[in-house]
């Protein structure tokens, strides 16, 4: 079956590829009838000069990388030193979660922050008009202890302003906004928060989102520490 669009109007010539297949049939004739010998003769600066050159640099770039990394994530680098500063001093982290008709969404998200490695969260979250369950999944996520407090507008108001809702109810000294349809790897938040305890000046940061399956993890309710 042939299939054409409108308008398209067939080529006069084709271009002719039969000089370009002759040139590579010969070049691999060239190698078969070569010896070991004649072939190291042939390539010999090759393997000279730019193996070598493309190894060596190669290899720099990779020593590079790795102390490079070295003083990063070693014992005394700065990411040690912040995760030590972080856990140390253990500041309340709450995490807003605004949505609207994301009642499906909540348990496996839910789920992630319980299983982050850092652990001092305050979760709220704020259902925005939601015409789904949502609002049944949050209150009793909030009866079983997995939230800290679940919050409700009838009026669909946007993202923005549930977020909004949800931080004027918000307790910790740093603020996680997380979509209702997210989930987050285990040590997401931990890594979030470092490069506060690196560099002063840092006032906000972002984050990169790709599709993941949520793991199965068993309920349990969410506890706070009291530090």
């Amino acid at each position: 079956m042939n299939v054409a669009s409108r308008g398209f109007e067939r080529p006069s010539s084709l271009p002719d590829f039969s000089a370009y297949v002759q040139l590579i049939d010969s070049f691999f004739s060239i190698l078969a009838e070569m010896g070991l010998w004649d072939f190291v003769m042939y390539f010999w600066p090759f393997f000279v000069i730019d193996f070598v050159r493309y190894t060596v640099l190669d290899g720099i770039g990779v020593l590079r990388y790795l102390y490079k990394w070295r003083m990063q994530n070693g014992d005394n680098g700065p990411r040690t030193e912040a995760r030590r500063q972080l856990h140390s001093e253990y500041p309340l982290v709450t995490v807003i979660i605004p949505g609207k008709d994301e009642g499906p969404n909540l348990g496996p998200l839910i789920d992630s922050l319980h299983q982050q490695t850092y652990a001092n969260l305050e979760i709220i979250i704020i259902d925005d008009g939601s015409e789904d369950r949502t609002p049944e999944i949050g209150r009793r996520l909030e009866e079983e202890g997995r939230i800290d407090r679940f919050l409700r507008q009838r009026v669909r108001g946007g993202k923005a302003s549930a977020a909004n809702t949800g931080l004027r109810w918000a307790n910790g000294k740093f603020i996680v906004h997380i979509d209702a349809d997210s989930y987050l790897r285990d040590d997401a938040i931990e890594k979030s928060l470092i490069p506060f305890c690196i560099e002063e000046r840092v006032g906000a940061i972002g984050g990169i989102f790709g599709p993941q399956t949520p793991r199965r993890t068993s309920r349990r309710g969410h506890r706070r520490s009291s530090t």
